[in-house]
């Protein structure tokens, strides 16, 4: 899985301020290429997660691994496996990078998979709902870039801010799906930009 080549994620670490419109309604849409850009709240989901370390490129062999065990130890995955970014590239070195691939199960099966965790970096829990900002890639994972610039530069116009690590969630089998049809949604939580008390004209 090759992510995104250009993101602005250091400002989400830093704290980046957003610009709110005056007197402007909140943008809920927008376009991202040729994918429309929206908000919403993502659902809870019980995952089983493994850390992974070093170039992003490299992702699908963590992924593959994670599916191995899964299969090993008969749990059938629940939904579309997904990736969180925690480093830009653009920022840190390839051995820097930190990213964690994440899986959907059964949540009755957490506490069976709990019990068989004995690999260092893997972990099962429920995702918090947030919300994102998203929007759906259609083509090769390498193209991916594109659409965080289009993403951040909406959040940085809209009534939005920044509030956590960008992810991106494969809804296509890149096995039995040819590169320009893989399908991918990419998300950045977001939270309604908040007026500090007393600014005038607000």
């Amino acid at each position: 899985m090759n992510p995104f080549k250009v993101i602005l994620y250091t400002a989400l670490i830093l704290g980046f301020s957003v610009s709110q419109s005056t007197g402007q309604k909140s943008i809920l849409s927008s376009k991202a290429g040729t994918a429309a850009i929206q908000v919403k709240k993502t659902e809870a989901q019980t995952v089983v997660a493994a850390i992974h370390y070093g170039p992003y490129d490299q992702i699908g062999q963590t992924m593959g691994k994670l599916f191995a065990w899964l299969g090993k130890n008969g749990i059938q995955p629940a939904g579309s496996p997904s990736t969180v970014y925690f480093m830009d590239p653009e920022v840190f070195s390839t051995e820097e990078l930190l990213s964690e691939v994440r899986i959907p199960i059964p949540a009755d099966k957490k506490e069976v998979i709990r019990k068989k965790l004995t690999e260092v970096g893997m972990r099962v829990f429920t995702t918090t709902p947030v919300e994102v900002a998203y929007t759906m890639h259609k083509g090769p994972y390498e193209e991916i870039g594109s659409i965080y610039a289009s993403l951040f530069q909406w959040v940085r116009e809209s009534d939005y801010e920044f509030a956590g690590a960008p992810m991106e969630v494969y809804l296509s089998d890149p096995q039995n799906t040819k590169p320009q049809e893989l399908l991918t949604e990419v998300q950045l939580p977001v939270m309604k930009f908040k007026t500090p008390a007393g600014t005038p004209g607000k």
